[in-house]
């Protein structure tokens, strides 16, 4: 249900309100808040796609795709954005 709503409030945040949010939930969501390299499986919903395509244009996810029923996330290694 958090996710849902940070999916539709997302497009008009920033990381410094995203990552409080994404750190309260707990692994994996939390490695989503800084470009580290790690390579999260998450769920395939549409509210995940649309805060994992906000950190895309912010530089912390490089991208994701589908596979084996969820959203395999590659992290950027570095972040102009942080």
């Amino acid at each position: 249900m958090i996710l849902n709503l940070l999916g539709r409030v997302v497009s008009h945040w920033d990381l410094t309100q995203i990552a409080p949010v994404l750190n309260a939930l707990g692994k994996p969501y939390s490695t989503l808040t800084a470009a580290n390299r790690k390579r999260p499986k998450l769920p395939d919903t549409e509210a995940i796609r649309q805060v994992l395509s906000r950190l895309q244009q912010m530089g912390t996810v490089s991208g994701f795709s589908p596979r084996d029923g969820k959203l395999q996330v590659t992290m950027k290694s570095h972040s102009a954005a942080l």
